[in-house]
């Protein structure tokens, strides 16, 4: 329940930030299908994989862009003495952006997303445990309840330059999350997001942004129960055309998280250090064109998190992981194309209090990700 909930108007600032008018051979209609396979296993004779079957389906009509975002999933862990697993739909996800041009001295995109519940909610206490780090399985979140995210950004082009801003707030609704956590409500998401970017050539340019995210108190039954403390990340980030053919990109960014209140404790302790500690991502990688339809791509990508400082039953110990892969796309047809991605991942997250107290673990993990697109 500790997730990012960032990613929607992060997307919608890159989003405007890389747009550019379609030609007249580009198609307004859009979807993707496909398949995802994440598998890992740890020193301590536990494992677990996840199967997902996403859908994504987008349309552009004039300034107005529409989408719908759905999956099933199927999650399995083995702990050497249990298995646990679950299958299903996950929530689906609708929106809409409007993009408005020509009114004002700057380019304005205005978004709407809604979250509906078509999800697994009111797990069991085994089903729990496949809700995982985010770093081990893509999917740690199998339903929520309806959910509302309205966006605002601000863009505007000057010279090789290009500004934006952005503003967002997602409220969630309530719903039963596991047979033990009844009516729970959690808090609303204040984002704001800002952006630059640099051309110094064609098709490269560098970039910096700063976000900072502000969380509501959780509540269930009526009863406080958790309010996430403010989080504050920057970072930045070069792309650079070597030649038509070769682009490298490489990225560092730091997210910092504010204290934590948490209203099950006694009033003397419900201050502390947040779950997760600091952390510090960097990002490598490269694409080379083989022709004009096939692309090949190589990411990498460093991740540090401090230990969160936390004593006792609150503590979580440092984690890092390092993970590698490999890209290929392709244009079958003009209104056809495929994708195919492979990568793996070594993680270390030293001695941990919760979710559950564990010693000292490393894992090693492998995912496959194949999508066909069609434009029409």
């Amino acid at each position: 329940m500790k997730n990012t909930k960032q990613r929607f108007l992060l997307q919608i600032v890159v989003l405007m930030l890389s747009w550019c008018p379609v030609n007249s051979l580009a198609m307004d209609r859009q979807l993707q299908a496909g398949a995802t396979f994440d598998w890992w296993k740890d020193n301590d004779n536990a494992s677990a994989s996840q199967l997902t079957f996403p859908l994504l389906f987008t349309e552009t009509i004039d300034n107005l862009s529409v989408r719908l975002i759905t999956a099933f999933t199927s999650t399995s862990l083995s702990t050497g003495s249990k298995d646990i697993s679950m299958s299903g739909m996950l929530d689906t996800k609708i929106g809409a952006t409007y993009r408005l041009t020509d009114t004002f001295p700057f380019e304005l995109l205005f978004g709407l997303d809604f979250n509906l519940p078509t999800g697994t909610t009111n797990l069991s206490k085994d089903e729990t445990r496949l809700v995982m780090d985010p770093d081990l399985l893509p999917i740690n979140s199998y339903g929520e309840g309806f959910n509302v995210n309205p966006t605002i950004t601000i863009a505007k082009g000057w010279n090789n330059w290009t500004f934006a801003l952005g503003l967002g707030y997602l409220w969630r609704g309530s719903y039963d999350f596991s047979a033990d956590l009844k009516d729970y409500q959690p808090g609303m998401v204040f984002n704001t997001l800002a952006e630059a970017r640099y051309y110094y050539q064609a098709k490269s340019y560098a970039r910096i942004f700063t976000g900072y995210t502000v969380y509501g108190t959780d509540t269930a039954n009526g009863k406080n129960l958790l309010q996430e403390g403010d989080v504050f990340q920057i970072g930045g980030s070069v792309i650079h055309a070597v030649n038509p053919d070769v682009i490298l990109t490489a990225g560092l960014r730091g997210i910092m998280r504010g204290d934590t209140t948490d209203y099950t404790r006694t009033a003397t302790d419900q201050n502390q250090n947040a779950y997760n500690g600091d952390e510090i991502i960097i990002d490598l990688g490269g694409s080379y064109a083989l022709d004009s339809k096939t692309t090949l791509t190589m990411p990498l990508q460093l991740r540090f998190m401090a230990d969160n400082g936390n004593s006792g039953d609150r503590h979580v110990g440092a984690k890092k992981k390092y993970s590698l892969g490999a890209g290929i796309s392709r244009e079958i047809t003009p209104i056809l194309s495929a994708d195919f991605t492979l990568k793996g991942y070594y993680k270390h997250d030293d001695p941990t209090r919760i979710p559950e107290a564990y010693n000292a673990r490393t894992f090693t993990g492998a995912g496959i990700a194949a999508s066909l697109t069609g434009r029409f």
